[in-house]
């Protein structure tokens, strides 16, 4: 029988300059990150005449779908390569992020449908983007060199938080410049800019992450049971302690959800 043996590691220069293709790619997705999560989401909802219970559904569908996660890893644990597997799902679910934009303009009167499409519309990307989750965190943590991962990591989030600090105040900025419905020449031109804004740069943040290189992934066992295998993170203490830990935090979160955005905007 042939033993498991680790593939044979990437050239240094090859991880550095797909670490710098990493950053690169995640600074473009912070603009899509900034709509989407940020207030021209709820602001849209609002605008459109959403209810306190749809706008509250955002968020359900957000955590719901993070269930996606665990066939998504499951599934790719079977692949001989995870990158274009994660590309596909991930860019179908930056795509979705157009129906936002368009939807206004396909039912301009109004339509008590529309605050519901758009809720479908995050229930459909986030679905995918969790999908692909598993796939790219096990990609990264392979790629990133243990030695230096600390500070990869670190210097990463500073320039993405950096990127979407630009981001949220540009797309203010544009939703400023055209001015919501409800107001006196108002109309939905501002979130249509936002959206497709979003979805065009999240795409792009994409294409250019398939640049990055990736370590040939050690094939999963097949022998362990599915059941087990679903089981075996949570017989580690550890493991256990983050969970819970983050699944509070996610709950506390997730309870103020879009209502806090939609607050501060009133006040």
């Amino acid at each position: 029988m042939t033993s498991r043996t680790s593939p044979s590691p990437l050239p240094e220069r090859e991880v550095r300059r797909s670490l710098k293709i990493n950053i690169l790619a995640g600074s473009l997705g912070m603009w899509w990150a900034s709509a989407t999560f940020g207030m021209p989401l709820p602001m849209l909802m609002e605008s459109l005449g959403a209810t306190g219970v749809l706008i509250g559904l955002v968020t359900t569908v957000r955590q719901l779908s993070m269930l996606a996660q665990i066939p998504g890893a499951l599934f790719s644990d079977r692949l001989p390569a995870r990158k274009h597997f994660w590309a596909w799902v991930t860019i179908l679910h930056r795509a979705v992020w157009f129906l936002p934009a368009l939807l206004p303009w396909l039912f301009p009167s109004m339509d008590p449908r529309l605050p519901i499409l758009i809720v479908v519309t995050v229930a459909l990307s986030d679905l995918l983007a969790n999908a692909g989750t598993a796939s790219w965190f096990s990609w990264m943590a392979e790629l990133v060199p243990s030695r230096s991962a600390g500070g990869f990591w670190g210097m990463r989030q500073s320039i993405l938080t950096a990127s979407g600090l630009v981001a949220a105040a540009a797309m203010g900025w544009i939703l400023d410049a055209f001015p919501a419905p409800g107001r006196e020449g108002g109309g939905f031109t501002g979130f249509s800019l936002v959206f497709a804004l979003a979805a065009i740069l999240g795409i792009a943040d994409i294409v250019i992450h398939l640049g990055v290189a990736e370590p040939t992934p050690l094939p999963a066992p097949r022998h362990r049971p599915l059941w087990d295998r679903l089981l075996l993170p949570l017989r580690e203490p550890d493991f256990r302690r983050l969970t819970f830990a983050m699944g509070a935090w996610n709950f506390s979160v997730g309870l103020a959800g879009s209502f806090g955005a939609i607050y501060l905007k009133r006040d």
